[in-house]
């Protein structure tokens, strides 16, 4: 098949478009790029289409795996030029591939109708305006080893499927629940969080160690914003506030380093929990 090579193919005009959120929201798709992740996306969901470099699978034999699994899948895939490549891609240097993948709307609306009982010793992560994607990305990845089945991206977070996030999160989004915009608001976090779970609010200045709070039983921990620190509806919405005491004297973790140690610690004690 002869490859694409003018950016103004609508194909690639539509995949150019999802740079930006309103492209995203418009056709309610993100991009993914690289083998890891394409990989991990089309395991969790069909591509809409596929674009590759025309050397992509010529030498390497997981890539050229990949390529037979998606063609079996039906995916519609082209090759293209490096050039038009370098026009989708969001990365300095392309990796050979790049996924167009629907926004997985549909998914996190089932997941909010299952039952309370499956849900009962859930661990839930709220992103509360957090805007540095790199620290979304890594609070996804974390999230998902630490066995978040859900988070919510409260109002001001940055978008979780712009390119640098779906990078930093490393698959991460192809394994949880994730509830952005209208599912997302404090009123929708509100009716969606089971009765009587903790609700915890990292803070430098908590009431309690994160290590004293009981993470077996339902359990909610939000992140606030590294540059503003909580909205006034996480402090109320939270039933407790946890910190991270330190020896040095720092001001504050990272919000993704600080998310991350709270969330293994919940992770150690539901495992002891199960021996």
């Amino acid at each position: 098949m002869e490859p694409i090579s003018s950016t103004d193919n609508p194909q690639v005009k539509l995949a150019r478009s999802l740079h930006e959120p309103s492209g995203r929201r418009k056709h309610a798709a993100f991009l993914v790029e690289g083998l890891r992740l394409v990989e991990a996306a089309a395991a969790a969901a069909t591509p809409q289409q596929v674009f590759h470099s025309v050397t992509f699978g010529a030498t390497d034999g997981r890539e050229r795996a990949l390529l037979r699994q998606l063609a079996g899948s039906g995916v519609g895939m082209r090759p293209v030029t490096d050039r038009v490549l370098q026009h989708v891609s969001d990365t300095v240097t392309p990796q050979g591939i790049v996924a167009v993948m629907p926004l997985p709307v549909r998914a996190a609306m089932e997941h909010r109708a299952a039952s309370a009982e499956s849900r009962a010793v859930g661990l839930e992560l709220i992103l509360d305006g957090v805007g540095d994607p790199g620290n979304v990305g890594t609070l996804l990845r974390s999230a998902v080893a630490a066995g978040v089945a859900r988070t919510f991206c409260a109002p001001g977070t940055v978008d979780v499927y712009g390119p640098k996030v779906v990078r930093a999160g490393a698959g991460a989004h192809f394994q949880m629940s994730l509830f952005t915009g209208a599912q997302a608001n404090w009123s929708a976090i509100h009716d969606s969080i089971p009765a009587g779970a903790g609700v915890y609010l990292a803070h430098a200045r908590g009431s309690r160690p994160y290590w004293e709070v009981n993470w077996t039983r339902p359990s909610v921990l939000i992140v606030g914003s590294e540059a503003h620190g909580a909205s006034d509806a996480a402090r109320q919405f939270a039933t407790a506030t946890v910190t991270i005491p330190m020896a040095g004297d720092m001001e504050s973790l990272n919000a993704a380093v600080a998310a991350s140690i709270i969330l293994f610690e919940a992770l150690r004690q539901r495992s002891l929990a199960l021996i």
